[in-house]
């Protein structure tokens, strides 16, 4: 066919293709990490979500392996069996084998039956999950718990398609989308796909998609309300004789209570820098996880005493895996940020000694998101969609529990998610009904009626002897700027440049912003604020001439400043703390993801964005969808050209000049920072404090000095982290706007 007609229209294609994709997305707005994982499964065979086999795989085991690999529990567990893995090892140190055990319960099930209920351990008199000649398989992942508008029957039906058909579905949808037909043959993306990432000994023609995530990315697909699991990851060789066991560091995932999954945190890199047990959990998200009513059938924090209960478990078991109940560390990331500040301040934590230390990474128990001070106005709003709120007033929490439990988990998990975009269309932050609550019933209370966490906080009526960890990635205002953009100024119209929309961008924005954030002295501040986040002379009219400031001031307000504050109390209480900024820009970035599904200006251009720290502490090697993908098709048009069409050659040009991109692997720059990050949180899980060999020595916060750890290719120790509110020495857009701090 004709070459040049293919060039020319190569980018074309590729941009419908992107078009397509993000209307493809748009049938399913999930926030946090399940568009990720939605993202990997829609693009793993054309634009090539892949990983390579896992180099711990065995064809067959030894007896000794069966050995290691097996673990008993006392009552009501039983005999599990779970796999050899291996770490990723750096430049420095090798490979370590370990043993991870995943999809392991540790509450009964729930069901429609008891939906919105306080989950329950085991009891003891429960039949063995598994025994010495059948043991509980805990070699697979688990599924999702229910969250946003994903159909279970839809995941099923797309991971149960052979690759051919796969192929055959997304290029009709693609033809559907755009009108236009895609030339190449199934068989020849197949092959090409194959050939690209060395594949072909998986005979990926023969396997389901499925079977094909299995293998590449050992990981099972599914999603069930029966969730409640936990994947722990324990090094193989027992702790040492004198000790009580290993360091365990429990893992809290984010997804603004409303999505996410403990899917691949495991101790892939955290067990490079130390021998330590990585647990990581699901709780329940959403409506499911957080609806508040005046009922014991649906208290609320129905996802806070998950965690809880989680923790329990591991006070019971971890021994049995070599841990050590006593050096707990619980860290998380984003709302499992904030969910770390929620369990230092609640009441039902106080004198249980669950855990020993604290690490958060963006995000507080007092983030103007994390707490909902109106959860019965949001549980009712949520009702009254699905016919089950009467309408004269006079509510019976007891029946709308009752009426919402007719529907399929995943129709209510739908409807809030279309719930929570109408709210913000309407400049609500739309976290209403799906974060921690006052409880007014329950028989266990994670916050009672009077309850307010930034009240405790005040006080100091927690316990204030933990040491803590916190912190922010420099541009994290980039996703929240993402969400502000997408969810409201486009469905509003107020993106172009029309008078009105003019107008409002000038003269309102901004007080919608201090609305939302409940921000009371905004109005009286908004020429010192326009001065500092925006430059006294850029024109507030004017999207892209604002979109710097609003990223660091959006930034400024979600998670940055409250998740400072609260580290700088914990220490007025006369408790330890230390502060990090993490600031390593990369090539692989979740920018880079945000930029694709949005079209707000200039998302892409940055570095260190919201989340891109747990690439180097997980096993996150992800291929392409953290790069530049049209720059990488642009090389990839480059490459066709220079190659004369020959598909060998071009295979050849992209694995030689992309391969960090292709495979997702880290540089080695990359490496650098991952052994920094993971060595600082392993010494902190085992000491209380993250100094160590390589890493500069860091104080604890304090207001008369106020030092903080980079996070750098070069690490170093800086003062002052308020200056970081604002980045315009990092960023090139927003040179000229002012150092002076707000």
């Amino acid at each position: 066919f004709d070459k040049r007609r293919f060039l020319f229209s190569f980018n074309l294609h590729f941009k419908k293709a992107i078009q397509s994709f993000k209307s493809i997305m748009n049938w399913g707005k999930v926030c946090g990490f399940v568009i990720f994982l939605e993202i990997a499964v829609l693009l793993a065979l054309i634009i090539v979500f892949i990983s390579t086999p896992s180099p711990e795989s065995h064809s067959s085991e030894s007896e000794s392996e069966v050995d290691v690999l097996k673990v008993e529990l006392p009552s009501p567990y039983g005999f599990l069996k779970g796999k050899l893995k291996y770490t990723k090892g750096t430049n420095k140190r090798s490979k370590k084998m370990y043993r991870v055990f995943r999809n392991i319960p540790y509450a009964l099930p729930i069901t429609k039956e008891n939906r919105f209920g306080q989950s329950k351990a085991f009891p003891d008199d429960h039949p063995p999950l598994g025994t010495k000649e059948v043991p509980y398989d805990a070699s697979k992942t688990g599924p999702l718990c229910p969250q946003g508008e994903i159909n279970p029957d839809n995941i099923n039906e797309i991971m149960g398609k052979n690759n051919i058909e796969l192929i055959k579905y997304i290029m009709g949808l693609f033809t559907s989308r755009t009108n236009r037909q895609i030339r190449i043959d199934e068989h020849e993306i197949l092959a090409l796909v194959s050939k690209l990432f060395n594949l072909d000994h998986l005979h990926l023609e023969n396997m389901t998609l499925s079977e094909t995530t299995r293998a590449w990315l050992d990981v099972d697909f599914g999603m069930s309300e029966d969730c409640l699991h936990l994947t722990i990851s324990t090094p193989v060789k027992p702790p040492p004789k004198e000790s009580k066991g290993y360091p365990v560091m429990f893992f809290i995932h984010g997804g603004g209570f409303s999505s996410g999954t403990h899917l691949h945190n495991e101790a892939d890199r955290l067990g490079d820098a130390a021998d330590v047990i990585v647990v990581a959990i699901n709780y329940r998200v959403g409506i499911l996880g957080f609806l508040c009513l005046d009922s014991d059938e649906s208290a609320g924090n129905q996802g806070m005493l998950d965690i809880l209960l989680a923790l329990e478990w591991v006070q019971k078991y971890i021994e049995y895996f070599g841990g050590d109940k006593e050096r707990v560390t619980i860290f998380g990331e984003s709302a499992g940020s904030a969910t770390i500040g929620h369990l230092l301040l609640s009441p039902s934590t106080r004198e249980r000694n669950l855990f020993k230390y604290g690490i958060g990474q963006s995000g507080s128990a007092i983030s103007p998101w994390a707490f909902d001070k109106e959860p019965r106005r949001s549980g009712y709003e949520f009702a009254e969609r699905l016919g089950c709120k009467t309408s004269n007033g006079n509510e019976d929490d007891d029946s709308i529990v009752k009426c919402l439990r007719k529907f399929e988990s995943w129709e209510l998990a739908t409807e809030f998610s279309l719930l929570t975009s109408d709210r913000r269309k309407r400049m609500d932050l739309g976290f209403g009904g799906t974060s921690p609550c006052a409880q007014t019933k329950g028989k266990k209370v994670f916050y009672g009626p009077k309850d307010d966490p930034l009240e405790i906080l005040h006080k100091g009526e927690y316990n204030t002897k933990i040491p803590i960890l916190f912190g922010n990635n420099l541009y994290e205002g980039i996703y929240a700027y993402n969400l502000v953009y997408n969810t409201f100024l486009k469905p509003n119209n107020l993106t172009n440049k029309k008078p009105e929309s003019k107008n409002y961008l000038k003269y309102d924005f901004l007080d919608d912003i201090h609305r939302a954030v409940n921000f009371k002295e905004g109005y009286s501040l908004e020429d010192i604020i326009i001065r500092d986040y925006f430059g006294e002379d850029t024109d507030m009219s004017n999207l892209k001439a604002t979109t710097p400031g609003l990223i660091d001031y959006i930034g400024m307000h979600l998670l940055k400043a409250s998740t400072y504050y609260m580290m700088s109390k914990h220490v007025d209480n006369n408790g330890e703390a230390f502060w990090y900024s993490f600031e390593h820009p990369s090539n692989k970035s979740m920018c880079h993801l945000l930029a694709m599904l949005s079209e707000a200006p200039d998302v892409g251009k940055y570095g260190a964005c919201h989340a891109d720290e747990l690439m180097y502490m997980f096993d996150y090697e992800i291929p392409l969808v953290l790069c530049d993908i049209q720059e990488f098709i642009n090389n990839a048009v480059d490459y066709i050209s220079c190659c004369d069409f020959n598909f060998d050659c071009i295979i050849k040009e992209l694995q030689k000049n992309h391969s960090e991109c292709l495979y997702g692997y880290l540089t080695e720059e990359e490496q650098m920072v991952a052994d920094t990050i993971t060595k600082a949180w392993t010494n902190f899980a085992i000491h209380g404090n993250p100094n160590g060999p390589g890493i500069p020595s860091l104080p604890p916060w304090s207001r008369e000095k106020q030092l903080y750890l980079v996070i750098d290719a070069e690490n170093k120790i800086e003062s002052d982290y308020t200056k970081k509110f604002i980045t315009s020495d990092r960023n090139p857009a927003s040179e000229k706007r002012s150092h002076s701090q707000h």
